[in-house]
């Protein structure tokens, strides 16, 4: 759920960080978070919500690169794999399929059933 942009003019540091802290953690609302913890540390550099927020946003870094390595191996070899193996049993399937109608039909074209064979005279 994304929060309205909130207008911060007038706000002092300890506000800002508390506003950004609910957008990251009761709203998840990263980008908004970010944007609010880069807005204190630029409006307030030497406060102490500043060091605050320089955390949070290492924190925010930290968490997206972990979420990027764990989706990268499994998330794309696993549906790759699961296609290749469909394809080579539909391969498989498709052979066996035309194995038994070769079957049948050389079977039928050497019957010897005399009501299949025709006799011209």
């Amino acid at each position: 759920m994304q929060t309205p942009i909130k207008d911060i003019t007038g706000s002092s540091a300890l506000q800002m960080y508390h506003s950004a802290y609910r957008c990251h953690y009761e709203s998840d609302d990263i980008k908004e978070a970010c944007r609010l913890y880069r807005e204190i540390i630029r409006q307030f550099p030497d406060s102490n919500e500043a060091a605050y927020a320089v955390i949070q946003l290492e924190k925010i870094g930290a968490r997206e690169a972990l979420k990027d390595l764990h989706e990268t191996p499994w998330q794309k070899i696993l549906p790759l794999s699961a296609l290749l193996f469909s394809l080579l049993a539909l391969f498989i399937a498709g052979t066996a399929l035309l194995l038994v109608l070769d079957n049948n039909e050389n079977s039928w074209y050497n019957s010897e059933d005399p009501v299949l064979s025709v006799s011209i005279d």
